[in-house]
């Protein structure tokens, strides 16, 4: 039935139904025009392209790294956040222990006046501890399970941002000559002009103009400073390798004590040393002689500090245990500061 000079919706259904069961029977044929754009997509798909918007084909690195830029201000969230957090509970921390020092220096010097087996001693123990629980002595808060995963999940956090801007960055610096390339091919403007005249190829923005922007992000965690915490009686810290893959250390100052990776660290960072190098015998902790390899670690991040071609050794598979481990000549001629009370490892700077 015609309504006004147009076909009832109804009647539109029996027609496009009608139309699609000819054609699946071979007695209509597909419009050459959709077949065309589905040539013309499987061009561009042969080509590795795809569809970023609704105008721009684009390689699988900038729809990548749309997505990394997409992840900063979250990421940036997430460190203003947990460092204002920490910052509090190291404050009130503070404030708990000054505040608990003089009762318990008054307690323990009454538990001094009294007898050994005066009945009230047990009451003033009891106060004493009570008291030393209430807080924790500023230079040991590290080692506070609660604190310590505040401290990994912020590391973590800003070694995701550096290394989230890092890929940008590589990405961005590659995509003018991909585009290049791809836009010298004919069959790839063919098909983009089949596709429609305001059909194009990426770049989708001039990622070169967001370089400031990137810098504003990275200075949050290109600091002078890494987090540090306690475990074990060690200085933990996490450190960034390759620009991409975090890995977390202990920290000694000591000037005997290499730059060391297990086997499963350097395996994840990419940094594997080659299949015939020999291996040493060396001591990678006190007391803890062990095979190793000798590798150089191209990039090695340390917040705003980056050192280059860094000598290290990676571990048999068999010395998991011994942890990867930073010490004194990998930081050879750079200021190292620790301020556990703050739970910051400064370089380079006064805190």
């Amino acid at each position: 039935m015609r309504v006004g000079g147009h076909l009832s919706a109804p009647a539109t259904w029996r027609l496009a139904a009608s139309l699609a069961l000819a054609a699946a029977l071979g007695f209509v044929s597909p419009s050459p025009v959709l077949a065309d754009e589905e040539a013309a997509r499987a061009v561009l798909a042969e080509h590795g392209l795809v569809r970023l918007g609704r105008r721009t084909w684009a390689v699988p690195e900038e729809r990548k790294l749309r997505e990394q830029y997409e992840r900063l201000p979250r990421l940036r969230e997430s460190i203003v956040t947990a460092e204002r957090e920490l910052d509090a509970a190291i404050d009130a921390n503070r404030e708990r222990w000054n505040a608990a020092q003089p009762l318990v220096a008054a307690a323990k010097q009454s538990l001094a006046k009294l007898s050994p087996s005066d009945p009230q001693r047990a009451v003033v123990e009891q106060q004493i501890a009570s008291l030393e629980r209430g807080s924790t002595r500023p230079a040991l808060l590290g080692a506070q399970p609660g604190i310590r995963q505040q401290v990994i999940a912020l590391s973590a956090t800003r070694n995701e941002l550096l290394a989230a801007i890092a890929s940008i960055r590589a990405a961005a610096a590659t995509l003018e000559t991909k585009y290049a390339e791809l836009a010298s091919r004919t069959e790839v403007s063919e098909a983009l002009r089949q596709l429609g005249d305001d059909q194009r190829l990426g770049p989708a923005r001039n990622y070169a103009a967001d370089q400031p922007r990137l810098a504003e992000f990275e200075r949050l965690a290109a600091t002078a400073w890494v987090p540090i915490y306690s475990l074990a009686g060690q200085t933990r810290v996490a450190a960034l390798v390759g620009e991409r893959t975090p890995v977390t250390f202990s920290y000694t100052s000591a000037s005997d004590q290499p730059l060391v990776l297990t086997h499963s660290a350097a395996e994840a960072a990419g940094v594997m040393p080659d299949a015939v190098a020999p291996r040493e015998t060396i001591e990678a902790a006190p007391g803890r002689k062990v095979s190793a390899q000798k590798v150089t670690i191209p990039q090695l991040r340390l917040g705003k500090l980056l050192l280059e071609d860094a000598s290290g050794y990676v571990l048999a598979p068999e010395h998991e245990d011994v942890g990867n481990r930073l010490g004194g000549p990998t930081l050879n001629g750079h200021a190292v500061r620790l301020v556990p009370e703050r739970l910051r490892m400064w370089i380079d700077a006064e805190p």
